[in-house]
């Protein structure tokens, strides 16, 4: 029998998922609150009452509303420096979803949390595969794997 060492991504006793699974899950509603902000402007994504309503764990909550926060405080910015990994696209030309999943990568890469680049984008491709296509994450990968690069070289000039 294969069983796992205690604390290596069992569920809470409270019943949350794993520490990774919380965080996943908590971009996943992010993803779809600023999707949802997108198309409904009258929504404000990062409110109580907006997470309430989505009945998620509070730690799930307490990942997920700050980032969504994050992405609309630094929106302009998440822009241009999207603009610039870009290589022969607009963001403006983009699908909706991919646009949105593509300014919450590059706010964890660039302006909030602490989590390891590779991490963001390792997310950032499986959150492209569960709602859109394998072809999307190759293409979020690249973009946001640009964008890290060019964020080191201008923290690190040498």
């Amino acid at each position: 029998m294969n069983k796992k060492p205690k604390g290596s991504g069992d569920a809470s006793p409270a019943g949350d998922p794993p520490a990774k699974g919380i965080r996943r899950q908590a971009r996943e509603e992010a993803l779809k609150m600023l999707y949802q902000a997108e198309v409904n402007p009258d929504l404000n994504p990062a409110s109580k009452e907006a997470w309430k309503a989505l009945k998620v764990s509070a730690r799930v909550e307490d990942f997920g509303r700050p980032l969504v926060q994050a992405v609309l405080d630094h929106r302009d910015a998440l822009e241009t420096r999207l603009a610039e990994a870009l290589d022969n696209w607009r963001m403006d030309r983009l699908p909706l979803l991919t646009r949105v999943l593509l300014r919450m990568g590059a706010c964890e890469l660039t302006c909030w949390g602490d989590t390891p680049a590779a991490v963001v984008l390792d997310e950032a491709v499986e959150l492209a595969h569960t709602f859109m296509d394998e072809e999307t994450g190759r293409f979020v990968n690249g973009v946001l794997d640009r964008l890290a690069r060019n964020a080191r070289s201008a923290a690190d000039p040498a």
